[in-house]
């Protein structure tokens, strides 16, 4: 239109609206630093340009250090009615391209009177009927859904908020003026001027307004004036209630509020505060003081757990700042915002009350219990000899202690892996055969918390030893038995079995993995058509045993 693009959505929904809205809220200079939110096209049924102009517009804004989570970008599915009021929490600019509403029987969609309430729309899926997605403006609140809780918009004070494309936000619904469009624009801006926001409203592509600012300009008035295309400027005064409503000349642009609202600039804003946004949104919405912290929930006696400020207020000053740590410990205030450190002295569940007092003596109180656990005790011990000989007394000492401040080990057990076991810091055992044995220690803190440590302890020189024990046939099988009656494990050994006198020649055989002292297990081997013959365990020798001489058996 005239080599400037515009346009207007609007829909009627199903039961009670008129869609198609978008608002881009930006804050004047901050009395607090806080952070910009775009929101684009929350719903599918929008135009793709809409989502392609919140992303230019974002990405005009990151161009000049808008980055990270200075700037809440939320488009399409992810811009819920839900996550589009936390966004707004203490936010310096909101932008939201995307659907609009009026309420059933308040506008004829054809040009003629339109009245409130008006809403925006966030996204929702086919299914859902719950009519949470609308933002309805009442008076000077908003309320989410049909009954929900009626609040003042959480945008910090001097803010702005930007509508582009939207019906009824400049009195125009899909191209045709409402019969009232001035009380139409004042009513659909009460919901942000009700707050202390200024609302600005525009039909056209581009963003313009804001590129004026992020070219430089210091105020509302002097971005009007540096706007390029002269059918966007500002030009003719309306009065409605007391307001002023301002609307440039083919009325597709309208604005109310403060005229000298300065951008933010990239350093005077700073990250999304999104753990006081979800208190905010999940409490009680008339308050926007929010007392808000963090704190690990794995903790341990004496360890210095940090708890951190999230605390907020969108409209004041806090300027108090009250711990209380649940454990008999003296109350903390502070001044200023900051973190704070604190231990504990013993094992439990703490309720920490954390309340913030802003300087009109308001309050707001946040709780969350914090687990302090016991941890067991950390277990280790040396051996003396490491190697002892058979009947050679071992001295083995505990090393163990307790990692939790005004803990101990109460008990220390020993387990010597050949049936003996002990008690105490240090003691003394004597092993009656060579072999490995697994040595565990086992140490238990006061509040019974235990843990085990074990190590292997080897006794002279263990060996195994193999033999086999008998021979079995069925048919043109061998079932041949072996035993290990030696002190160690052997592992990866053949047995083999062959007529004659030649081992190398119509042999069969088979692998064993390994074989514990003491144990016995019987193979299998087929196909041997033989009477008579030899078998032999270990027949490559692999295995060094306490006898190499009783490893062959005739049958």
């Amino acid at each position: 239109m005239d080599g400037k693009n515009k346009k207007f959505k609007g829909y009627l929904l199903s039961l009670t609206l008129l869609a198609s809205l978008l608002v881009f809220g930006l804050a004047s200079v901050p009395t607090a630093q806080a952070h910009i939110v775009i929101i684009g096209s929350p719903s599918s049924d929008l135009p793709a340009d809409y989502l392609t102009d919140a992303k230019q517009i974002a990405t005009a804004l990151k161009n000049k250090g808008y980055t990270g989570s200075k700037l809440v970008e939320l488009y399409g599915k992810n811009a819920t009615s839900t996550n589009i009021l936390k966004a707004m929490y203490n936010a310096d600019a909101v932008i939201y391209i995307g659907h609009g509403g009026y309420q059933s029987g308040h506008y004829n969609g054809n040009g003629g009177t339109a009245t409130p309430p008006f809403s925006l729309v966030g996204y929702a899926p086919p299914s859902d009927t719950s009519g949470n997605e609308f933002i309805w403006g009442i008076g000077d609140n908003m309320r989410q859904g049909w009954s929900g809780q009626i609040f003042n918009a959480p945008l910090k004070s001097n803010s702005m908020a930007f509508l582009f494309h939207a019906c009824f936000s400049t009195g125009d619904v899909e191209g045709k003026q409402v019969a009232n469009p001035v009380s139409t624009i004042y009513n659909f801006a009460k919901m942000f001027t009700g707050a202390g926001t200024s609302y600005y409203a525009s039909a056209y592509y581009g963003g313009d307004i804001i590129k004026a600012f992020l070219n430089g300009a210091t105020s509302l008035a002097d971005a009007n004036n540096k706007i390029g295309f002269y059918k966007e400027k500002l030009t003719t005064n309306y009065y409605y209630n007391g307001t002023t409503i301002s609307r440039s000349n083919d009325k597709s642009v309208a604005f109310t509020g403060n005229w000298s609202y300065s951008f933010p600039k990239a350093s005077q804003v700073s990250a999304y505060n999104s753990i006081a946004a979800n208190a905010w949104y999940n409490g009680d919405k008339t308050k926007l003081l929010v007392s808000a912290f963090t704190a690990a929930q794995n903790n341990y006696v004496a360890t210095i757990i940090t708890f951190t400020e999230f605390s907020c207020d969108v409209k004041d000053t806090i300027v108090k700042y009250a711990w209380n740590f649940g454990d008999g410990s003296a109350d903390i205030e502070t001044v200023s915002t900051q973190s704070i450190k604190h231990d504990f002295g013993s094992f439990g569940t703490y309720l920490v009350t954390h309340t913030v007092t802003n300087s009109k003596n308001q309050t707001s109180t946040a709780y969350k219990s914090v687990s302090v656990q016991d941890r067991a005790p950390v277990v280790g011990f040396t051996a003396s000899p490491s190697n002892p000989l058979v009947w050679a007394k071992t001295t083995f000492t505990s090393t163990s202690y307790d990692p939790d401040y005004n803990d101990s080990i109460s008990s220390l057990y020993w387990n010597f892996g050949d049936g003996a076991t002990a008690t105490g810091q240090s003691v003394t055992h004597a092993f009656s055969k060579e072999g490995y044995y697994k040595v565990s220690l086992t140490a238990m803190d006061t509040y019974a918390k235990s843990s085990t440590k074990s190590n292997t302890i080897k006794v002279g020189n263990p060996k195994p030893d193999l033999y086999i024990v008998s021979i079995k046939k069925s048919g043109s099988k061998r079932y041949i038995k072996i035993k290990n009656k030696g002190t160690a494990t052997s592992k990866g050994v053949y047995v083999r079995i062959w007529p004659g006198t030649s081992s190398k020649k119509h042999y069969r055989q088979v692998y064993v993995k390994s074989l514990k002292p003491g144990y016995s297990t019987t193979v299998k081997i087929t196909k041997y058509y033989y009477k008579h013959g030899k078998a032999k365990v270990d027949y490559t020798n692999r295995v060094s045993e306490k006898s190499e001489t009783n490893n062959i058996r005739r049958f």
